[in-house]
């Protein structure tokens, strides 16, 4: 489990403490498919979590653009009747209730993948290991906080009658044949998750993507070309803007062609999920399972790294 990227706060609230003590203490790589399809849904719901805060952070510096532009063109028309003032002052209003909002609503979606990574994990762990005696109690725990988040996130969610796990053994490993009926036990709620996923980062690609490549060179035009043209000498803060703004630009953020590669990363996971919860689990192979492990591990590294 990617521990790394859970707040202490979250750690806390999303995974009871006997739990993941027993999680990190136990080896994830397995050769068996379920189990590593366990391992893959770890990877995918730790690549999301990610990919949503870096979302909410672009969508604070688009929409502080969007402002600025918004500001000039009304500071651009005639003042006659009109309280300009109490007219930016709504509309910094607005959008900062805006961002709120969908800030809130990626907070939701995090908490969600953060839960099912902790279901993921669980499975993949127990699957490996001689279990906790009460394995199917703590699962049945991490469950009831899956759906708890599911619920948060899409109020329209309705749990299934019956939201126990599948795994009631009393000590010793899950074996292969109930892991994969556990998953397909769960493999509706599991495509609700990805569905509320798919949504968030949908409207963050909507809503924000396109406008980031113009901020992008709006900040270097501003930063650097500025700076570097102007003939007067360049003092400290203005030496501090060159090098932090022509640094960035270069090393630049998330683009829309690099979410497109951890979008296709997490639809390889979803067909391979698919399929081993389907009629087709036989076309998947570890080798199969291992190549969507590293790709959602590689798009894990790279949005960490920026």
């Amino acid at each position: 489990m990617t521990l790394s990227l859970l707040t202490p706060r979250l750690r806390h609230s999303l995974v009871p403490i006997s739990l993941l003590s027993f999680f990190v203490t136990v080896g994830c790589t397995s050769t068996k498919p379920y189990a590593k399809l366990a391992e893959a849904g770890s990877a995918y719901t730790g690549s999301l979590t990610g990919m949503i805060d870096k979302a909410s952070a672009a969508r604070v510096e688009s929409s502080s653009y969007t402002l600025l532009q918004d500001r000039e063109s009304l500071l651009k028309q005639s003042a006659q009747e009109r309280n300009r003032s109490a007219e930016l002052a709504q509309m910094l209003f607005s959008a900062d209730r805006s961002v709120a909002r969908y800030r809130e609503s990626g907070v939701n979606v995090k908490k969600t993948a953060l839960a099912l990574q902790s279901y993921f994990s669980a499975l993949n762990a127990f699957s490996n290991s001689t279990a906790p005696a009460d394995t199917g109690a703590q699962l049945k725990a991490v469950l009831d906080q899956l759906y708890g988040t599911i619920k948060t996130a899409d109020p329209s969610f309705l749990p299934p009658p019956d939201p126990s796990p599948v795994v009631s053994i009393v000590a010793g490993k899950i074996s292969e044949g109930i892991l994969r009926d556990e998953l397909i036990h769960r493999k509706e709620t599991i495509l609700v998750c990805m569905s509320i996923f798919d949504k968030f980062i949908a409207n963050f690609e909507r809503d924000v993507v396109a406008d980031m490549e113009n901020i992008r060179n709006r900040k270097y035009a501003t930063n650097v070309v500025n700076e570097f043209k102007s003939e007067k000498a360049l003092d400290n803060s203005a030496v501090k803007r060159f090098i932090d703004g022509r640094s960035e630009y270069l090393q630049s953020e998330l683009s829309s062609d690099e979410i497109r590669s951890a979008k296709k990363a997490s639809g390889e996971f979803r067909k391979v999920f698919e399929k081993m919860t389907g009629p087709n689990a036989s076309q998947v192979s570890i080798d199969d399972l291992q190549r969507v492990i590293n790709d959602l591990k590689t798009v894990t590294s790279f949005i960490q790294s920026r």
